[in-house]
């Protein structure tokens, strides 16, 4: 999977978390790692931004509960930070709260008090596999509403060339720029839903609000 060490940032406030997660990493071994792990440790939101900043980092493991940030403001900042990395939540969630760090974007979470070195491996692995495809559909995403706009925007001087002398016709995003970011806005909204469908296996019905 990777041909260099695989680097995990830790964003943990608990010296005990601490250790007991780098006595697992250390035990840690993998055919997809064969390099192995590096553990940075941030014992804040802040270190843990800048770390980010800083190193080339592969998954983070992340507390909700830090000494400068508590809760899904946590979460929702580290991925405002790094909106291309996979997060996993690590901490002791109810199944309420696993279920609304995935809908903010987190890739998975870890129960503190169920984690081993197997299991720990598995979740780097499938969190770099799961955000691999998702960053390869969001970019097939990007690429295809460049195309359909090019389009949209081909139809709609064809269609205003119809009425007006060639001197004098203008796009549809010249003329009616109101109506075209509208238009633009829904068929983004379509595109975010229909990379839900395939990342997330859920139904949209996004063929319906694309008619």
């Amino acid at each position: 999977m990777l041909n260099r060490r695989c680097q995990i940032l830790l964003v943990e406030d608990e010296p005990e978390e601490i250790e007991y997660f780098r006595r697992l990493l250390s035990k840690a071994k993998s055919s997809s790692f064969k390099q192995g792990f590096e553990l940075i440790v941030a014992q804040s939101l802040k270190k843990g931004l800048q770390q980010l900043s800083s190193n080339d980092i592969d998954v983070v493991f992340l507390d909700l509960m830090l000494s400068d940030s508590r809760g899904i403001q946590t979460l929702a900042e580290i991925l405002e930070f790094a909106p291309s990395l996979p997060v996993i939540v690590y901490t002791v969630l109810n199944e309420a709260a696993a279920v609304k760090v995935l809908e903010l974007g987190a890739i998975g979470y870890l129960h503190k008090t169920e984690i081993d070195t197997k299991l720990l491996v598995y979740a780097i692995r499938s969190a770099i596999e799961r955000q691999e495809q998702i960053n390869s559909l969001k970019q097939q995403q990007k690429q295809q509403e460049q195309v359909e706009f090019e389009q949209l925007e081909a139809i709609a001087a064809f269609n205003t060339s119809k009425n007006a002398s060639l001197s004098d016709s203008v796009s549809l995003r010249q003329s009616k720029p109101d109506i075209f970011a509208e238009l633009v806005q829904n068929y983004c909204e379509i595109m975010d839903l229909a990379l839900e469908e395939k990342a997330y296996k859920v139904e949209h019905n996004t063929s319906d609000k694309l008619a």
